[in-house]
């Protein structure tokens, strides 16, 4: 991390955190579901000079532990949790692995922590190598056995001696085959809601996840769970009510992310993929990501909604009452390599 992008990045993080969402479903094609936002802590986000070191010594501290060895080290929670995060994707993590869909699976283990006089919490380096060699041994029982997209460590809860943990597992997922020449959106015809969404999530990948980097360059996440931007989020406030993302252009609104019905013509390509790509990139310049940093995954997942009474009733007249929705989920991070 430059100095100059350390203020900047502050005001980022504090965007990103109030808007997170966690995902827990395995192999099914709307992961990440919705859920409420956890414990939130300032992420721990370590200059870009530091973090070479920062990783060799932990992995050090690991290649060297003695089962049943005692040290007096402690780290403070979130430097803690980022340092098993980071040693976990430089074992198993592969920034260039691609794929059009992905899928994800969440495993809850449970930490000891310390809590100090101020309030602050601490993991001891015993404790921390012993959950990173315990969350290696979990992934490795759920048959995941090649490199993976992406581990991602989120706080999931914490009490005086015990924090719960989130551990996200991101893993390539086989996509079937598509027309050729669709990477403009215009060859996909019309889709239903769900099809849709799985072909916008195709499109995203194929067209802003080409990046090839230096082999053994992994990923490290710092919005933890993922952000969503849904369907309800407002953005605007007009005649009298909040206007939102999924507003239909018969009421003034964007529609940059789907509201309606689930029918075979619902999601019509190019536009449904151009409304998408309008709203990714109002947000990122909304969220002024750090030069060093990039959205690393992304999907559009749908949720069926059971809306009753009218749009007034939920606040606005402008909110979107289709019984589907379309979220836009997205992690942001920054790719590691570490020199020989």
């Amino acid at each position: 991390m430059k100095a100059s992008n350390i203020t900047l990045l502050n005001a980022f993080i504090f965007c990103a955190i109030s808007t997170l969402v966690s995902s827990c479903k395995k192999d099914d094609l709307r992961e990440p579901v919705r859920s409420n936002a956890k414990v939130q802590f300032m992420p721990f986000v370590p200059n870009s000079i530091d973090i070479q070191q920062l990783v060799e010594t932990h992995m050090n501290s690991i290649n060297t532990y003695i089962v049943g060895s005692k040290s007096s080290v402690e780290k403070p929670l979130m430097e803690a949790l980022w340092l098993n995060e980071a040693a976990l994707n430089y074992t198993v993590g592969d920034a260039n692995i691609s794929s059009d869909l992905w899928k994800e699976e969440k495993i809850l283990i449970s930490i000891s922590v310390n809590v100090k006089p101020d309030g602050s919490f601490t993991v001891s380096e015993d404790e921390l190598i012993t959950s990173y060699e315990y969350t290696i041994e979990m992934i490795q029982n759920l048959g995941y056995v090649d490199k993976l997209k992406l581990v991602d460590i989120e706080l999931e809860s914490i009490s005086e001696s015990i924090a719960t943990l989130g551990v996200n597992i991101v893993d390539k997922k086989a996509s079937g085959s598509y027309p050729s020449g669709f990477l403009d959106g215009s060859n996909w015809g019309c889709r239903n809601a769900v099809d849709g969404a799985r072909a916008l999530t195709t499109l995203l990948n194929r067209n802003y996840h080409n990046t090839a980097y230096p082999i053994g360059t992994f990923f490290v996440s710092i919005t933890d769970p993922a952000i969503e931007v849904s369907t309800v989020d407002a953005y605007d406030y007009i005649n009298g009510g909040n206007i939102y993302w999924g507003t239909n252009e018969s009421l003034g609104g964007l529609h940059w992310l789907y509201s309606g019905p689930n029918t075979s013509d619902a999601i019509c390509f190019p536009d449904r993929w151009n409304k998408l790509s309008l709203l990714r990139q109002n947000r990122i310049n909304f969220w002024n990501i750090p030069e060093n940093m990039d959205i690393i995954w992304e999907v559009v997942d749908w949720t069926e909604v059971n809306r009753v009474g009218t749009p007034f009733e939920y606040g606005s007249i402008y909110y979107p009452m289709g019984p589907y929705d379309h979220s836009w989920f997205v992690r942001i991070g920054y790719p590691v390599y570490i020199r020989d």
